[in-house]
């Protein structure tokens, strides 16, 4: 695939996380906003239909199984463990 098209891709997710409320935006969409124009549509979706739970307890070796570079895989890992934080703060306020 072309980076022309996975940049389209991406700011296409982009445009929608903008538009819409981040979390009406389906997954594989969020994903390429996270995961930037070096990560094909093909494997936002195929991230995508693992599903949030399962990929929120993958490690980093098993995310570059799935064809993460470490890098991309610590940048899912770290967003998981940011929305973590998020949600424990929400529950002591």
């Amino acid at each position: 695939m072309g980076k022309n098209m996975r940049t389209n891709f991406v700011s296409i997710a982009r445009e929608a996380v903008e538009k819409y409320q981040p979390e009406s935006v389906d997954l594989q969409h969020l994903l390429a906003v996270i995961l930037g124009e070096s990560v094909s549509p093909e494997l936002c979706r195929r991230l995508a239909a693992i599903g949030v739970r399962e990929l929120s307890k993958m490690s980093t070796l098993e995310l570059m199984l799935e064809g993460l570079t470490k890098m991309k895989a610590q940048q899912i890992m770290a967003s998981f463990a940011l929305a973590k934080k998020w949600a424990e703060s929400k529950e002591i306020t």
